[in-house]
């Protein structure tokens, strides 16, 4: 590998980029200017607290990992604007920021599997305590394996009620529905009569205005037969008169 490095070249460009041989002094001041120049200021009051941070150590808190994120926000800009060079600095915190981030979410994953356990205990000490401290045997000696047996025929006999009053509950829950139905299909029955019924009143209605215009037709039919005939006989009335006239 050294024998790879120092190379007479690679060691004369060294040189010659870093303006000492040949020398270039206008490539030094170049250099000095660039590395004066400030960084951005940061633009919020959670930027101001970033400096003091070593981007060495993971971030285990959501405040480190936005400020670590305001670090490598304001760096990328800087360089997108040619104002200050990307450094292995910004490369380590966007590491270090990635890792943070994966080992925060693992830790929720396993605070959220940890308060479903503790859920899970407190339902089934809440269910023991609801069950209450039950006797086993009040007189004489018994084992352990007749004590278990009358606990589990108790809790057999227990779930046994349990399940016939849940179908007690069930029954009356269908017949209470059943019931419903029946007092809907009542309900509608009596609005579909009265729907029936007033639909033939308006039936009846409509005739009965039919039958009016049509009694109004028949009575304006001889008004005008009766106008008629009165005009037929005024014109002969006068037509005789016109002749009685005219042979007088």
């Amino acid at each position: 590998m050294r024998e790879q490095t120092f190379r007479a070249h690679i060691i004369n460009r060294a040189w010659k980029l870093s303006g000492l041989v040949p020398l270039n002094a206008q490539i030094v001041l170049d250099q000095m200017e660039l590395m004066s120049t400030p960084e951005p200021e940061p633009a919020t009051l959670l930027d101001s607290f970033i400096s003091p941070i070593s981007y060495n150590k993971t971030p285990e808190t959501m405040l480190v990992y936005e400020q670590f994120s305001s670090y490598i926000d304001n760096r990328l800009a800087s360089a997108i604007n040619k104002t200050l060079d990307l450094s292995p600095t910004v490369a380590r915190a966007i590491e270090k920021r990635d890792k943070g981030a994966r080992i925060m979410l693992f830790k929720g994953l396993l605070a959220d599997d940890e308060l479903f356990k503790r859920k899970e205990a407190e339902a089934e000490k809440a269910t023991r305590r609801a069950r209450g401290n039950r006797q086993v045997q009040k007189y004489g000696v018994i084992t352990v394996g007749d004590a278990r047996l009358k606990v589990m025929a108790r809790d057999e006999a227990e779930d046994r009620r349990i399940e016939v009053y849940n179908l007690r509950q069930e029954e009356k829950e269908m017949e209470r529905r059943a019931i419903d139905d029946r007092k809907e299909k009542r309900l509608e029955r009596r609005q579909a009569k009265k729907d029936l019924k007033e639909k033939r009143l308006a039936e009846r209605e409509a005739k009965a205005v039919v039958k009016e215009l049509a009694d109004r037709e028949r009575e304006a039919k001889k008004e005008e037969k009766a106008l008629e005939k009165s005009r037929k006989e005024t014109l002969k009335r006068a037509r005789a008169a016109i002749r009685l006239a005219n042979t007088q």
